[in-house]
């Protein structure tokens, strides 16, 4: 069933997101080809692949970084991030701020 593969592949997103699995990794974990899985996460969520992968790193960015715990270089790794230059760039895409102002303003 189609709704089960795709909670399916949904879920090991949700679980790995932070180990940037493929989209080949995924699809074969779901029983889906990847054109298939593409659609599916495309209905789903309104998102393509690694849009949808974008946004749970994100997030989770934005949790760590409210925490202050961690510094913004362990955070760009924790979060499945290659290198801090990528990591800045999208987060200020996604959020319009960068890592250390998104921080400050939560910290305040």
């Amino acid at each position: 069933d189609f709704s089960d593969s795709i909670t399916r592949a949904l879920s090991y997103i949700k679980l790995h997101f932070t180990e940037n699995p493929s989209l080949r990794t995924v699809a074969e974990y779901a029983y889906l080809t990847p054109a298939h899985l593409t659609t599916m996460i495309k209905k789903k969520t309104g998102l393509s692949y690694l849009e949808y992968l974008t946004k749970l790193k994100i997030s989770y960015a934005k949790k760590l970084l409210k925490s202050n715990n961690h510094s913004i270089t362990e955070i760009v790794f924790a979060c499945g991030f290659n290198s801090i230059c990528n990591f800045n760039r999208v987060f200020k895409e996604k959020t319009h701020c960068s890592p250390s102002e998104y921080r400050k303003k939560y910290l305040q």
